[in-house]
């Protein structure tokens, strides 16, 4: 399994959560790659039918990273990823989650994306591999059209982009395709400004792997527009982000 992005740095801590489903104890190998394509290793057993919570701090300290789990049993496990920060008042903590893929990929597809509205929208991406991914990340924006840019990520390695950086102020899906197989994931935020230190914060967040093609029919278990006032299911329309 292949977590893609991880913050103890900026404010951010997180944690790599482990499921051993099965009716044996097992032991994994967390794979730390770091910015530069230096790694660290760390071991970590699996009681069965059970939980493990990983916090990567422990081991690599204040670091952007990304992550790989491998079963040493070749037994099968299930992870994902929780990345928390303080949002500004009191001791609250904004957060997000995504659940890692089984296997890199050389073409993705992220739906959504703004870098408008007062949101804050990054392109992370984690080349597992040996040899460097030429990556051609296209923004498909909203009312434009698409733009093109290239990136090239070391082996072993993570970077992430700052969409606004890209292509200003803008709505966009996002196309990968590399020319070796990788895991991109898009995170976006909220801000707002703190009542207490009245300093610019990350209030919320949402984070989600892509897809590697698309189809002719896709279902979301998810969704309401109920037991709210304003309606909050698309995050962009609650004030004080109105969509238009």
């Amino acid at each position: 399994m292949v977590p893609r992005r991880g913050h103890d740095r900026l404010g951010f801590g997180c944690a790599i959560n482990i499921a051993n489903p099965n009716n044996q104890d097992l032991n994994v190998r967390i794979t730390y790659m770091l910015a530069g394509g230096s790694t660290k290793v760390q071991n970590v057993g699996l009681p069965k039918m059970s939980q493990v919570v990983v916090n990567p701090q422990d081991t690599i300290g204040n670091k952007d990273f990304s992550t790989k789990v491998e079963c040493l049993q070749g037994k099968n496990i299930a992870v994902d990823r929780t990345m928390a920060w303080l949002s500004g008042s009191g001791q609250r903590m904004g957060k997000h989650n995504s659940i890692g893929v089984t296997a890199p990929a050389k073409t993705w597809y992220l739906p959504d994306g703004s870098s408008d509205w007062g949101l804050e929208t990054w392109l992370l991406i984690q080349n597992p591999g040996s040899k460097v991914a030429s990556c051609d990340v296209t923004y498909m924006i909203e009312g434009i059209g698409p733009k093109t840019i290239n990136h090239k990520i070391a082996a072993h390695s993570r970077a992430s982009f700052d969409m606004a950086s890209e292509i200003g102020k803008a709505d966009a899906s996002i196309q990968v395709h590399s020319n070796v197989g990788v895991i991109p994931e898009r995170s976006i935020y909220t801000h707002w400004t703190s009542p207490e230190s009245g300093t610019d914060m990350r209030r919320e967040g949402s984070d989600s792997v892509g897809t590697t093609t698309p189809a002719k029919d896709f279902y979301l278990a998810e969704g309401s527009t109920n037991w709210a006032s304003p309606p909050t299911c698309w995050y962009r329309i609650p004030m004080p982000y109105p969509r238009r």
